[in-house]
């Protein structure tokens, strides 16, 4: 299992729920940015939970979104477009989903704020709790 931490924005979909055979989850993309050979790119990864508290959450995940994943690295999936170009998809599984809120307190520099519960979530909307270790 490889886990990861990473910030980025919901993508122009939004988050989804999907229910399926096994059951309800919710999926988004969450766009990332990389700097690498003086450049700065965009990576795109595929978010997926089942957790219930995602799930209920999927209605503030909306386009342009900051927020905080935890979790692990999923099996990337491996696709070719109309023209024959490969592509891969990073998935990541969530175990954590916070917002982040990005302003400007009283004169200061930017700074940033993981919330677990911005101003527009509802207060009774569950928080993350971790698994037990199952062994």
């Amino acid at each position: 299992m490889i886990n990861i931490n990473f910030i980025g924005r919901v993508g122009a979909k939004g988050a989804q729920v999907i229910d399926s055979k096994n059951g309800q989850f919710v999926t988004m993309d969450v766009a990332t940015s990389q700097f690498a050979n003086g450049q700065d790119t965009t990576v795109w990864v595929r978010v997926r939970s089942n957790k219930p508290n995602h799930i209920n959450l999927a209605q503030w995940l909306t386009k342009g979104r900051l927020i905080f994943i935890k979790g692990t690295l999923g099996t990337p999936k491996v696709w070719q477009d109309a023209d024959g170009n490969n592509h891969v998809q990073i998935i990541a599984n969530a175990e954590n989903i916070d917002f982040i809120k990005v302003g400007k307190p009283k004169g200061n520099d930017e700074v940033a704020v993981v919330e677990k519960n911005p101003e527009d979530v509802p207060a009774e909307t569950p928080t993350d709790k971790e698994d037990d270790v199952p062994f």
